[in-house]
């Protein structure tokens, strides 16, 4: 049985997939399996996954017409057999001791997840894991997007999970910036966290994502139906108590990046951007979850001003 599982959502990444696929292979850790889900694919994805499938056993493929990231993604967590589960995007790659190191971590301080940064330039050089310098902690929702070198990063991707710290939670389908929600989830639940400051996953700048979109209402609906998701599973997992927290530290930063949206979005939707997202902020106040110490008082003030037009 693998030790670790890593889901692969695939859709239309020829130009990336054997970079991606290579960069698993080369894993000094070798107790895994890649679930590829090839979402409907209509370049020659598929051709290249059954290329590498017969090339190595721990390489699965399943198909799947396409139903988006989210959807691609909880397939993947079906078919999991691993007792940790990693998420790499099909354009991405990793580091070669990116599994070692972060499985290494989790079993010396029998931790139930790692987190670590990423970059943009691929670096292959093989680290000294014993001079590594990482933290650990109790309470994770503290880091998140913290602007130290110990922080958690919103990205589903940069991270390592125990197996069971992933149970209850899905990704929601046919929303953008779905990563963000799955991960305020797992942090209620207080896991003891590896945080490392190591580069070990390579992101792809892909000009087609939806951060590098026009602005426009229905990413201001995404994010409320995120924050929604957060709410409600906490209220119905018994993670109530970690609100406030979850308000201060991952709610206010995604409030204060909706409204550069609202305010940077073209004139002919600005308007009903910043309707969706009064309504957002009006939800929060009747959750009792928008606290005005944990905002810039001009930037509270303004969200209040909104709130009244609703």
């Amino acid at each position: 049985m693998p030790k670790v599982s890593i889901i692969v959502p695939v859709y239309n990444v020829e130009k990336y997939l054997r970079q991606c696929l290579d960069s698993v292979l080369n894993q000094t850790f070798q107790e895994f399996e890649a679930i590829c889900i090839n979402d409907g694919s209509t370049d020659s994805c598929a051709q290249i996954l059954e290329e590498y499938a017969k090339k190595d056993s721990r390489i699965k493929f399943i198909t799947q017409d396409n139903k988006g990231l989210s959807e691609a993604r909880n397939t993947g967590l079906k078919h999991v057999r691993g007792d940790y589960v990693f998420f790499l995007d099909s354009d991405d790659s990793i580091h070669p001791q990116c599994l070692d190191i972060c499985h290494s971590f989790i079993q010396k301080d029998n931790a139930d997840m790692v987190s670590f940064h990423f970059s943009e330039q691929i670096e292959n050089s093989l680290l000294d894991i014993e001079k590594i310098t990482y933290k650990v902690t109790d309470n994770p929702l503290s880091y998140f997007c913290h602007k130290s070198k110990y922080r958690v990063l919103s990205s589903v991707w940069s991270k390592l999970y125990r197996v069971e710290l992933i149970k209850g939670v899905s990704f929601i389908p046919g929303i953008h910036f779905e990563d963000w929600p799955l991960v305020c989830a797992i942090l209620a639940k207080n896991p003891k966290t590896v945080l490392c400051k190591e580069r070990l996953y390579f992101y792809t700048q892909n000009l087609n994502s939806i951060t590098h979109q026009q602005r426009n209402p229905k990413q201001i609906q995404d994010y409320f139906c995120g924050l929604k998701y957060v709410v409600g599973y906490c209220k119905s997992n018994g993670y109530s108590d970690k609100l406030k927290q979850i308000s201060h530290f991952c709610f206010a930063p995604i409030l204060k990046q909706q409204l550069n949206h609202c305010f940077r979005a073209d004139q002919s939707v600005q308007s009903k951007m910043f309707q969706e997202f009064a309504m957002e902020l009006k939800y929060l106040d009747e959750q009792g979850l928008l606290y005005w110490h944990h905002h810039k008082l001009s930037r509270y003030l303004k969200y209040r001003k909104l709130i009244k037009k609703v």
